[in-house]
């Protein structure tokens, strides 16, 4: 009687409760623009390890000829964010002057949906 009573009620309580339990997604989406033009290539975002939800991988996604990305992360907090345009070549060449400043910026994300829009802004000479 004792284990037909865990098996059908008991388990399936624990097993509902436990579904919740884990890390808040985010849902980040926006578009990667230089003077209002899409910049297609790779966006990545990194945790910068700030409080218990703020620890874990980065994530990274290519940015689609429209400038737009979408990702869903598992932190939320300050992150660290990196674009890199398909179209700078890897290695860099020697003495090559880029339009647009690409160290990364800080952008905090919310538990649930955020809208991240990255507008890059040239360089200061």
């Amino acid at each position: 009687m004792c284990r037909a009573f865990l098996s059908v009620f008991v388990f399936p309580v624990v097993a509902i409760a436990l579904t919740g339990c884990g890390a808040p997604a985010s849902k980040v989406v926006g578009k990667v623009t230089a003077d209002g033009n899409p910049v297609p290539g790779t966006i990545q975002f990194s945790p910068m390890g700030e409080g218990a939800d703020n620890t874990g991988p980065s994530a990274a996604v290519p940015i689609g000829p429209d400038g737009s990305y979408s990702l869903v992360l598992k932190s939320v907090g300050k992150h660290r964010v990196i674009v890199s345009p398909s179209d700078i070549p890897y290695p860099a060449r020697p003495g090559r002057e880029y339009k647009y400043d690409l160290a990364p910026t800080e952008q905090d994300v919310k538990a649930g949906d955020n809208v991240i829009d990255v507008a890059l802004k040239p360089l200061r000479k």
